[in-house]
């Protein structure tokens, strides 16, 4: 074993190295001498042993293996598929290397160089992926795609300000430009370190403009190439690394001006010919108030704290969140968000930007730059640049490309300009509809479509920045490839730093539609579809078609004396007729100042209707997508499906779920709300019945409609109020009051039954009946003794009866020695089946357990459930303190196999939920998944994050150090201790908004650097806590009256319980002295007290619970002692209740009482005696006294 620890030791050495420093393991930049010493100390000891197994135990000899193996994959790794089997190969030895002893080596060598791996399946290779960097065999070798992308992505970042997670979405979306064995979120997150560390270079050495920054950086960082996830002991990638700097060298004004900027692109395929289309949206990571609201024509004061971000087009697309950023100087909006592309036909059509909030669209839909429809009857010209082959204009237009690509439908014909130019074939856009020819221009050529003539010209003195862009009232309907106006729009200029300028009006004409010599000469008096023109240097370049309306023209629904049946009425559309889907038994009535529409469905009534709207004077009709008339409610899936009454929805589910509301009757207006109740709550006393309510609000055309994925995170919260794997939600569709139609939402798709005469799991009957024998077939279970740290799950197959899956599976083989086992379903079973304990089989008496169990498992094995969780408990409490304690070794070897179940399928990730210092232990023990069990932990068990003490993780931070001075035999202090311990808190941070100031606030503390976002966090020092509390509450645009009352008007049920009058008195019983000091720094204004409200007892008290809690127990949580929760079981679960309420102000009201706990701790330590000098725990303002 000497042999290893040596060749470290000597590796080391030579990098003026005594141990590990904490860099990932491609950052050593071992020479390939050095690799291959190291392969051949492997082999010799492969060749030794004969044959035999090979079992890694010491801790150098793990650690070689796991630098090895990174090694060989930047080395070595040419394509194909990932495996383990390629890296054991290259030893020369035929060898078996369990799994298990595999798992454990790669976990114990990433620990000796100071890292942990990830923690499910490949992600242990993947995290030998990580540390190799990118491959060096496939860079070399590669037709330029990945340079070609990184570069894309590097001005993307710039433009957008995206950080590295944005980054890792972005390669993520445009995989497939990439080889098919690079498309894995490892390599995605490789890619995006690679950008980072390109834009952090030419920040610090100011790179921006300079001529030759490759010989500034080597004059300013001779070690920069060193920086990248790439080896460089030989030439292969110096010319990528050297073309990024050139590139990230340019300057780019930063786009943040629009929340969303579309761009449309071509790639080729791999036959050389066929292209395909594509349209993305991006979205800046940031953007003033100012600027969103105007983008969307709505007052900043009308923002929510927090909205959701939507495209609209052929279908409605998430595009992500967004939160007002409070503190800063100047109001700002945080944009995050990850889509994909948008491909085919649906690239063609326009797309709308809407931001919504608590299931109500908050604005028209608006314009988003690049996203308008494309006319399929004129020319796309498109132009290679940095971000790709991108559209660069329609119907006529000059660029200042040497080339340019020009896609045209099939009866359009192109041809060279002159005889200096040239227009070739180059192939056809795939996965459309219409077929479209693509033609390479070069010079000048001339295009006629339909009649109509258009000249493309490249090598022009164009200005590729601009975009063009119509603002105006839009229609609220969806209307195919023509916009719908109502009145007439004015066309800008959108130029990259957002700045925009009307075009001229005399450089647009108006036409009839298809008739391009009939001008319009008064547009303001034109009903229907029209055409505009762009003239420019006299000539038409480029057409826009859309329909005007007079700003007056509406539509009106009523609805019918049955479901089925309805009419829609078009006031001042001046159409001539409309058509409808004939099984509607459609028909037209004339009606003063329009036609009415009567239709009548023979079953239920569809979600839309299409409808054809046509006007005289043209033959082009309107196609619109209407609402069906008809009053009343339903759920629904995004598929259309109406769900029976009673239906259950596993949660899994959850997200194509949505509730729909018709009511066309503005006689007699109606209230709609989803109600949700728990079932089945687990004990839970003191907080009376469990339910929410969600307002459905109802827009203009009588419309309402409610996504469950809107509402996830309260549902879920809602859930997690209970302790039983069986609990269910209620929904219940109420109008006025009056349930009219209800479903059930479960854990589980089904529950396994144990047949103990066969000794097998099977599925209930009705579940089967619902199943196809593909679907079945994709059932997959699997077996895990629960108890052993060590043990190896174990495949469980599914019984055949003539060749068709059974539902059955044999659990025989599953002995009790062994047990109790977790029988459950695989992560990739297309059905979540609720896990069942199994003891095992045995005949006759059961054979007692050999193994030796942890101290968790000791408890675990416990009969009796009140003294199991009691025991449970205690042990996870002594975890909590010791990081190293024996039993993690358990939990994270579970969470490797099973972190698809639900975690309170466990009793110890309930006991860890229990109090904020085991949360925290279990984010730092699995912070390899961290923002993923964040939002479980608060999702699935009930964890408010907001109620964390700093000073409860401060002392996480100090046990995180001295567990990682422990594993590199050092002391807290040392320097690479600390990195690595700051990495993992600010991994934590970036899961959570609130825990993330919190982290700020503690690391500077503990004497790390002070950031920018911890001056924006005490900011509000330098006022004191009198104006902060007096923003908070008092004003017509206070934070109340802005982000919770208005939010909520609709909203009649709000949770109240006492809660804040029994906070206030905890307060002042536990910390006299700071309660009157706060309230003598607050006054009267410490909390909100209603003068009005809703009529009834608890008018001046059901609102203030929500309002006043959430900042109280965020200042009682860091002013009281952090040993063991301040809260009861049913003030806890009360708080879980005012936080799903709406967990935007719950955030703000925590991080308010944040401030307040701070400003009191700083005024405190004023009044006492000067103890000597030293850092001050609590950071002052610049401008605090």
């Amino acid at each position: 074993m000497h042999e290893y620890a040596d060749w470290i030791d000597a590796f080391l050495s030579k990098r003026g190295l005594s141990r590990p420093n904490g860099e990932m393991l491609f950052g050593y930049r071992a020479t390939k001498a050095e690799y291959l010493s190291l392969q051949a100390l492997m082999a010799r000891k492969l060749e030794s042993l004969e044959g035999t197994p090979w079992i890694l135990r010491s801790t150098s000899e793990c650690a070689c293996f796991v630098f090895y193996a990174s090694e060989w994959w930047r080395r070595e790794y040419n394509g194909g598929p990932w495996r383990w089997t390629h890296i054991l190969q290259s030893l020369g030895q035929p060898f078996s290397l369990d799994v298990l002893e595999r798992t454990a080596a790669v976990e114990l060598g990433l620990r000796a160089w100071g890292h942990r791996p990830g923690g499910q399946g490949k992600k242990y290779l993947g995290a030998i992926v990580a540390h190799g960097g990118l491959p060096l065999q496939l860079i070399e070798r590669g037709d330029g795609s990945i340079a070609r992308l990184l570069i894309r992505a590097m001005r993307q970042a710039q433009l957008y300000s995206w950080d590295s997670n944005r980054l890792a979405s972005f390669f993520d979306a445009h995989q497939f430009e990439l080889v098919q064995h690079l498309r894995d979120d490892d390599i995605y997150r490789l890619l995006a370190s690679v950008v980072v560390t390109v834009l952090s270079l030419r920040q610090e050495c100011q790179l921006a403009g300079v001529a030759n920054p490759v010989e500034v950086l080597d004059r300013l960082r001779p070690s920069w190439r060193e920086r990248f996830p790439i080896a460089v002991d030989d030439n292969s990638a110096e010319p990528l690394l050297v073309g990024l700097v050139k590139e990230a060298a340019k300057e780019y004004a930063p786009v943040t001006s629009f929340p969303v900027i579309a761009t449309r692109s071509l790639t080729l395929g791999d036959d050389g010919e066929t292209y395909g289309l594509a349209m993305t949206a991006d979205m800046p990571g940031s953007i003033t108030l100012a600027a969103l609201s105007a983008a969307i024509g709505l007052s900043p004061d009308a923002l929510p704290q927090s909205f959701s971000v939507d495209l609209v087009g052929v279908e409605r697309v998430s595009l992500g969140e967004g939160r007002q950023l409070l503190g800063g100087s100047e109001p700002t909006a945080i944009l995050a968000g990850r889509t994909g592309p948008i491909k085919g036909d649906a690239a063609l059509a326009e797309h709308l930007l809407v931001l919504r909030c608590l299931g109500e669209d908050l604005h028209a839909p608006a314009e988003v730059p690049g996203a308008y429809a494309l006319d399929e009857t004129q020319p796309w010209v498109f132009v290679s640049r940095d971000t790709g082959i991108v559209l660069a204009g329609i119907g006529g237009c000059s660029v200042p490309e040497d080339t340019c690509l020009v896609a045209v439908p099939d009866d359009c014909n192109v041809a060279a300009g002159d005889d200096g130019s040239t227009a070739d074939l180059k192939g056809m856009i795939g996965g459309l509809a219409q077929t479209r020819w693509v033609y390479m221009v070069r010079g000048a050529a001339r295009v006629l479509a339909q009649g109509s003539h258009f000249i493309v010209r490249t090598g022009q003195t164009a200005d590729p920045s601009s975009q063009l862009l119509w603002r105006g009232t839009r229609a609220p309907y969806c209307s195919g490839s023509m916009s719908v106006y109502l009145g007439v729009p004015v066309l800008c200029r959108l130029a990259l730093d957002g700045s925009l300028a009307q075009v001229p009006p005399r450089s647009i004409e108006w036409t009839i539609l298809g008739r391009a010599s009939e001008l319009v000469e008064q547009p303001r008096q034109h009903r229907g579809p029209i055409d505009a023109w762009l003239i420019e240097d006299g000539a038409r370049q480029r057409r826009f078609r859309m329909v005007l309306l007079p700003p007056e023209a509406k539509l009106r629904f009523k609805s019918g004396a049955t479901e089925c049946e309805g009419a829609i009425e078009f006031h001042a559309w001046g159409i001539e007729s409309i058509d409808a889907p004939k099984e509607l038994k459609a028909r037209t009535d004339p009606v003063a100042n329009g036609p009415k529409l009567q239709l009548h469905a023979e079953d239920r009534p569809p979600a839309h209707v299409p409808v054809s709207v046509n006007w005289p004077h043209t033959p082009y009709a309107l196609r619109l997508e209407l609402p069906f008339p008809a009053t009343g409610g339903r759920f629904t899936t995004t598929d259309g499906v109406s769900l029976q009454a009673g239906q259950a929805v596993p949660i899994r589910q959850l997200q194509t779920v949505r509730v729909q509301v018709f009511d066309r009757n503005p006689d007699a207006p109606k209230r709609y709300s989803l109600i949700v109740e728990l079932s089945g709550r687990g004990g839970i006393s003191g907080v009376g019945r469990l339910h929410v309510e969600h307002a459905i609000p109802i827009d203009k055309q009588g419309f309402g409609e409610l996504r469950l994925l809107e509402v996830e995170s309260s549902l879920l919260g809602l859930l997690c109020q209970s302790s039983q794997l069986d609990a269910r939600l209620e929904l219940s569709l109420t109008v006025n009051g009056a349930a009219s139609s209800k479903i059930d939402v479960s854990r589980y798709d089904a529950d396994l039954e144990l047949q103990h005469q066969s000794q097998a799991m099977t599925l209930p009957g009705a579940c089967l009946a619902g199943l196809s024998a593909d679907e079945l077939g994709s059932v997959n279970l699997r077996a895990l003794p629960l108890l052993l740290a060590n043990a190896e799950e174990v495949v469980l197959s599914q019984a055949q009866s003539e060749g068709t899956p059974a539902g059955r599976w044999s659990v025989a083989s599953l002995s009790a020695e062994r047990g109790p086992w977790m029988v459950y379903p695989s992560s990739t079973s297309t059905l979540q089946l609720r896990p069942t304990l199994y003891a095992g089989f045995s005949i006759g008496a059961a054979s007692s357990r050999t193994a030796r169990l942890c101290p968790l498992g000791e408890a675990m094995a416990i009969a009796y459930a009140d003294e199991r969780a009691k025991a449970v408990r205690r042990v996870v409490g002594v975890m909590a303190q010791d990081l190293d304690h024996e039993s993690w070794l358990l939990i994270t070897r579970q969470y490797q196999l099973l972190s698809h179940l639900p975690l309170s399928t466990f009793d110890y990730w309930r006991a860890l939920a229990s109090s904020m210092p085991s949360s925290l232990a279990a984010l730092l023990k699995l912070s390899h998944d961290v923002h993923s069990l964040v939002k479980r932990m608060r999702d699935e068990l009930g964890v408010v994050w907001e109620l964390m003490p700093h000073s409860t993780l401060a002392e996480g931070l100090s046990g995180l150090q001295q567990s990682w001075a422990k594993q590199l035999t050092t002391d807290a202090e040392d320097p690479v201790v600390k990195t690595l311990s700051e990495q993992v808190f600010r991994t934590i941070g970036v899961s959570d908004p609130l825990l993330d100031d919190l982290i700020e606030l503690v690391l500077f503390q503990a004497g790390y650097n002070r950031t920018d976002k911890l001056d924006r966090l005490i900011a509000p020092f330098s006022t004191g806590a009198r104006l902060l509390v007096a923003r908070l509450w008092l004003g017509e645009n206070s934070m109340l009256q802005r982000f919770l009352l208005r939010t909520h008007t609709e909203d009649r049920i709000w949770p109240h319980f006492d809660l804040s009058r029994a906070l206030v008195q905890l307060w002042q019983a536990m910390q006299p002295d700071a309660a009157s000091k706060l309230f003598e720094l607050c006054g009267k204004d410490l909390i909100w007290m209603p003068t009005a409200g809703q009529a009834g007892p608890y008018s001046k008290n059901v609102k203030e619970d929500v309002a006043n809690a959430p900042v109280l127990a965020g200042l009682v949580s860091q002013l009281l002692p952090a040993e063991s929760p301040w809260w009861t079981d049913s003030q806890l679960a009360q708080l879980r209740q005012i936080r799903n309420f709406d967990p935007a102000w719950f955030e703000l009201g925590c991080r308010t009482g944040l401030l307040l706990a701070l400003m009191l701790e700083q005024k405190l330590a004023q009044t006492k005696p000067n103890t000597g000098a030293g850092r001050s725990s609590t950071p002052r303002s610049s401008g605090s006294a």
